[in-house]
């Protein structure tokens, strides 16, 4: 339709000016694109992780668009200049004006809020973070922090460590580059009082790790505050752009008022037009509001025929008197009436199958008479021929592709024939050709539901909750199917940490209901699961997580001990490998290793891990004092199980159940009786009763 006002309305030298215009801004889009993308570049964007530095991106694309609107001011003057007609000069000025006061009044609400020195001190509260907790004697806790978040818009500028009572042992580093740097290293204290601070690179985006130890002998509780900011570009070059455009655009109105003014009363759109249209004559605006069909729509569809089909060739509707707003002269009154009058006719008697004879009649004169068709589908539907009438539908829209009454009734054929996810396209087209109707909204998420697309049919309710925040069956459909997931996951944890595993279940199920790849939820639903003793389904559930996020220490811990439980030492250990490998510097993956070896009496290799563990966590007595236990007992460890395999029927399968049943010594066999010894897996009676006899404080050997 556009194309054909321009035809009513254009000449050869406007439309070549809109061509060049066109060209030149689609240039200036390609430039800006380019740009930014050299910036993100430089500034380290990237996928994964994710980062995307606006604070250096806009102040390029808001300066390169206040360039790109004043070129589209010159090329509007040239229009208005070589405009032949006083209507086309009315509506360029018109909708320049419409928005240009519509940049004015976001820009300069947007700028005029940023430039406030008072919003960037406003701001740093909310933005300030805190994080505290208790740490017990000689424990250690890690803090990561990242100087910058994802899009940049705010940063870290200091950190400040406090504790109330005794002091605390505090290191910092970073990652700069992929090496590791050391940070300020320092202590807090409480008597006299003295907090550590240290400052964060904001400026750059860096991840910060601040390591706390305890020394003391009691636990002591820590506060480390993190300030942080609003990018400086937010509150500087960024809201200088937008008031330069808001400037911009300000003028440009104010140029053009006197303009609209002076060509309104000679305008056909203008509300002053003074000259009479000639009876009978038809002009754009006529086109541009097509009438209704005058044809009942299905008697379940939205009230489609207050919704006029948008964007119809008034040429293509077969007879005007059908289609037009009113007769065309004074003779037509004489005129015999129509086939789709005389159908429309027998079709509100309810005389159904020669209503749809005069439709049929109508389109073999005129294939594309769209009230031909609208109104022959109707009919079809009254005789529950559905797939006519679809097919009817179908051939409006490949004339009209945003006839809403076609539309409404392709969705609700679609619906009856459980077609969902056909109906909710279909109802996706509704909108865009009709955004302003709530009902259609509801109409489109059900469909989705249905469609078992929750996700979906809660994304809709969300934006129609928010179009049409007063519409009180889209609040209710929202809060009925919205999962309050942080809630949930909160009261999740609570029960399975207290021993209502099944409750915890049920939880974490509402939550992967609505958000299936919730890492989170499936990790904690798998914790449960082992909780519950069934460790297959627990298994199976952190597969998944590692499937979405493999590097997820929780789930590796996880699965690591629900293989421990099951037995599958060898299986348990390769996970604390992946776990150490995603998380290198953490002393538990090299601890948690070296237990499963020592399970697997791979006692050197055990040995070797505990010191890795100790070389990251130095002031860990619990790992020493393993280590040197594991070591002191090498020499007479070999010595018991050497002793183990001179006992008949002792193969390796039954010394490793032995020990791993926690009998490692002489004297643990000399306290246990022979029924204990005989419930060990793979043990015999006679066997129990051979090792008995063989460390029995009676032995010779003993």
């Amino acid at each position: 339709m556009d194309k054909y006002r321009e035809q009513l309305e254009g000449t050869t030298r406007l439309v070549r000016i809109r061509r060049i215009k066109r060209l030149v801004l689609l240039f200036m889009l390609v430039l800006i694109v380019l740009l930014a993308a050299y910036a993100l570049a430089s500034e380290g964007a990237g996928l994964k992780p994710f980062y995307f530095p606006l604070d250096f991106v806009l102040p390029l694309a808001l300066i390169l668009i206040l360039v790109a609107t004043a070129t589209n001011f010159v090329f509007r003057i040239l229009e208005l200049k070589y405009s032949k007609r006083d209507s086309q000069r009315f509506l360029i000025a018109k909708h320049s004006i419409q928005r240009g006061f519509l940049m004015l009044t976001v820009c300069a609400f947007l700028g005029a809020v940023l430039i406030v020195p008072l919003v960037g001190d406003a701001a740093r509260g909310p933005l300030l973070e805190v994080r505290t907790g208790t740490l017990t004697s000689s424990g250690t806790v890690t803090i990561n922090l990242t100087s910058r978040d994802a899009l940049a818009l705010t940063q870290f500028i200091d950190g400040v460590v406090t504790v109330r009572q005794r002091s605390l042992d505090v290191r910092v580093t970073w990652m700069e580059d992929g090496t590791l740097v050391p940070g300020p290293i320092g202590t807090a204290r409480s008597n006299p009082p003295q907090a550590f601070a240290f400052l964060v690179d904001g400026t750059v985006r860096l991840e910060y790790t601040v390591e706390l130890y305890n020394p003391e002998l009691q636990d002591v509780e820590y506060e480390v505050r993190f300030d942080r900011i609003l990018a400086p570009a937010l509150t500087s070059y960024v809201p200088v752009s937008l008031l330069a455009l808001a400037a911009t655009n300000g003028a440009w109105a104010m140029y053009l008022r006197p303009i609209r003014t002076k060509y309104e009363p000679s305008s056909i759109f203008g509300a002053r037009h003074l000259d009479e249209v000639p009876a009978g004559e038809r002009v754009y605006a006529e086109y541009n509001r097509q009438p209704s069909l005058g044809t009942d729509p299905p008697a379940a569809t939205i009230p489609v025929a207050r919704a006029p089909a948008r964007g119809a060739p008034a040429a293509r509707t077969g007879d005007a008197r059908s289609v037009a707003a009113g007769p065309r002269g004074p003779s037509s009154t004489s005129a015999a009436p129509s086939p789709v009058d005389e159908g429309s006719r027998l079709l509100a008697a309810g005389n159904l199958e020669a209503a749809l004879a005069k439709f049929h009649e109508a389109l073999a004169t005129d294939p594309t008479n769209l009230a031909a068709l609208l109104a022959g589908a109707t009919a079809l539907l009254r005789l529950n021929r559905r797939d006519e009438a679809s097919g009817f539908y179908r051939q409006v829209l490949d004339l009209d592709a945003r006839n809403v009454p076609a539309l409404g009734g392709l969705a609700e054929v679609y619906e009856a024939d459980s077609r969902w996810e056909e109906a909710a396209s279909t109802w996706a087209r509704y909108e865009k050709a009709l955004p302003e109707e709530p009902e259609v909204r509801l109409r489109h998420a059900d469909a989705l539901l249905k469609a078992g697309n929750r996700n979906g049919a809660v994304r809709i309710l969300e934006e129609a909750r928010r179009g049409f925040p007063d519409d009180g069956r889209i609040r209710v459909r929202y809060e009925e199917l919205h999962v309050d997931v942080p809630g949930l996951l909160s009261k999740a944890l609570v029960a399975s940490a207290s021993g209502r595993v099944e409750e915890a279940i049920a939880l974490l199920d509402r939550i992967l209901l609505q958000e299936p790849d919730n890492v989170n939820a499936l990790v904690s639903k798998g914790v449960a699961l082992r909780r519950a003793g069934r460790t297959a389904d627990s298994l199976a559930i952190l597969d998944a997580a590692l499937q979405r996020q493999p590097t997820n220490t929780a789930a590796l811990r996880a699965k690591g001990t629900v293989l421990e439980d099951r037995g599958a030492f060898e299986q348990a250990l390769a996970v604390y490998e992946a776990l150490h490998e995603a998380n290198p510097r953490d002393p538990e993956g090299w601890t948690l290793q070296a237990a499963m070896l020592e399970k697997l009496l791979k006692n050197e290799e055990a040995l070797a891990a505990y010191r890795e563990a100790i070389l990251l966590d130095p002031k860990n007595e619990e790992l020493q004092e393993r280590a040197r236990a594991l070591e002191s007992s090498r020499g007479s460890r070999d010595k018991f199980m050497e002793e183990l395999f001179t006992v008949r029927g002792m193969g390796p399968a039954r010394v490793r159940s032995l020990l791993d049943a926690g009998y490692r010594s002489p004297a643990s066999i000399r306290d246990a009786t022979e029924d204990e010894l005989a419930n060990v897996g793979g043990m015999t009676r006679a066997v129990a009763k051979d090792l008995r006899r063989r460390f029995s404080a009676e032995s010779p050997a003993a």
